[in-house]
């Protein structure tokens, strides 16, 4: 079983998804009381209810997630359909974060309680919520490439995940975190298998890796290199 890290949840939030669902089709009775700032503070970046009336409906029910899934978790969850259900031209992970903490701030003055996501009730953690909401992302666009019925390979989404993937894979470059950059290790891999079954779409068979090259260990395999060959330079020359 894999260590556990702030960023290995997506299997766990997609279990807490389908739960979540079933809790709203027999629970939709939470008004909109409690929003009527955010069209005030955010005009038209966030027109449909739905995402946050089911955010509450978890929360009103979060008792009943405490043995599937952390908290936290499938608060990074919430916040990506959050950021998901931008507007195109406001979509962006400052906003979401805006939105995402004016609900909670909303349901805690609703119904105050314990465990309300507390990934963002304690300290600073928007940079985890950024980075798994990427994560979630990316794999949401790979899963379309991968449940593609078609003959045809999904080129939008080939091409759309390669976009992401090097857009993000910059930030390990730039800024390492080494779970993310696992994660994002982990998709890499599962893209390049993948595209050795896909030849007709115009995106990069192989994508650059996520993990940060050992500086210490590439110094180590030259040395150990030029060791061996310096090594049977002599031997040659002890047969000679």
């Amino acid at each position: 079983m894999p260590n556990r890290t702030q960023y290995n949840f997506l299997r766990l939030c997609k279990l807490g998804e389908e739960k979540i669902d079933q809790s709203f089709k027999h629970d939709n009775d939470l008004s909109d009381d409690y929003f009527s700032q955010v069209k005030t503070k955010y005009g038209k970046s966030y027109e449909d209810s739905y995402t946050r009336r089911k955010f509450f409906c978890y929360l009103k029910k979060r008792t009943e997630f405490h043995d599937l899934i952390h908290n936290d978790d499938i608060g990074k969850y919430f916040y990506y359909w959050i950021y998901s259900d931008l507007s195109d031209k406001d979509k962006n992970y400052d906003v979401a974060l805006n939105l995402y903490t004016y609900f909670l701030k909303a349901y805690s003055a609703y119904a105050p309680g314990p465990d309300i996501c507390r990934i963002d009730m304690y300290g600073d953690k928007a940079n985890i919520l950024k980075r798994s909401a990427i994560l979630i992302e990316l794999n949401d666009t790979l899963n379309e490439i991968f449940n593609n019925d078609s003959k045809e390979p999904n080129c939008s989404s080939v091409i759309q995940f390669s976009k992401l993937y090097s857009q993000h894979v910059e930030e390990c470059h730039n800024n390492y975190d080494h779970h993310f950059c696992g994660e994002l290790q982990k998709f890499k891999q599962k893209y390049d298998e993948k595209m050795r079954t896909i030849e007709d779409c115009d995106a990069p068979s192989i994508l650059p890796s996520a993990i940060k090259h050992d500086l210490l260990g590439t110094i180590m395999k030259a040395v150990i290199t030029l060791a061996a060959f310096s090594y049977s330079l002599f031997l040659l020359y002890k047969v000679k």
